[in-house]
């Protein structure tokens, strides 16, 4: 499922659900709502990078997740992953409004181009007629390669302006393909976070390659180093959660 940008919120059913959490539990239960909701749907239950979007121990997660599960705000799926049950239905809901607008934007077109196709008929038919003389020209009947280019275009995908971003970061000279998609979607799939992780992650290798003096050739050139960076991101966001709670 794509990510999900924004989400309903029902304040009073939030502050009722709330009631039984303590402050810290509250935070963790909101980070994974917001997470599940990003990610469009569960998340792995990757102990290390949780642990880093909380901002805590693997330790402390650990306990955070198994009363946030005895209090029934959270579950584990079959497959292992995290879960919510009311953001479970609230994304399919969004799910099926979005399907609904597609298909009445699809439906809309297709009579767009109906009604076009119909009123340059019955046009060329009077242009047919006409008699010379006539106040009539043929620059009243529309263009059909102008009413194409007037139609706008699909927005691009969640994926395709990530994937374009990167692109972008590392100079790609040439145009995307199914292999730097399918690395995108891989990434994602792994728990990396796109801003913090493959964003910063591309930036540092494409910086290194051009003081090298050579250039990324694609996006699984990028993926040792992207991970590597996301490991030392948890690992330095670890070690200042455990300076700050020595003072």
């Amino acid at each position: 499922m794509g990510a999900q940008h924004y989400h309903k919120r029902y304040h009073s059913d939030a502050l009722a659900g709330f009631m039984s959490l303590t402050l810290e539990e509250r935070g963790a239960y909101q980070t994974i709502l917001d997470l599940i909701y990003d990610r469009g749907g569960p998340v792995q239950d990757n102990e290390r990078l949780l642990a880093g979007y909380m901002g805590c121990s693997v330790r402390k997660w650990r306990t955070l997740r198994d009363d946030l599960i005895a209090k029934g705000k959270i579950r584990l799926t079959e497959a292992g992953e995290i879960t919510n049950s009311r953001a479970e239905k609230e994304i399919e809901n969004q799910l099926k409004t979005s399907r609904k607008h597609a298909e009445n934007g699809s439906s809309g077109g297709r009579t767009r181009a109906d009604n076009t196709k119909n009123a340059n008929e019955n046009n060329e038919s009077e242009q047919a007629g006409l008699k010379p003389g006539s106040s009539h020209t043929r620059y009243q009947i529309p263009d059909k390669r102008e009413v194409a280019r007037a139609r706008p275009s699909d927005p691009p995908s969640e994926l395709e302006q990530r994937c374009r971003q990167i692109a972008e970061i590392i100079s790609l000279t040439r145009p995307i393909g199914p292999a730097d998609r399918d690395q995108m979607r891989t990434w994602i799939a792994d728990g990396l976070h796109f801003d913090w992780h493959i964003v910063e992650g591309a930036k540092q290798i494409a910086a290194r390659e051009q003081a090298r003096g050579r250039t990324v050739s694609g996006f699984r050139y990028l993926d040792g180093g992207v991970r590597d960076y996301a490991a030392e991101w948890q690992r330095e966001n670890q070690r200042l959660r455990a300076v700050g709670s020595e003072h």
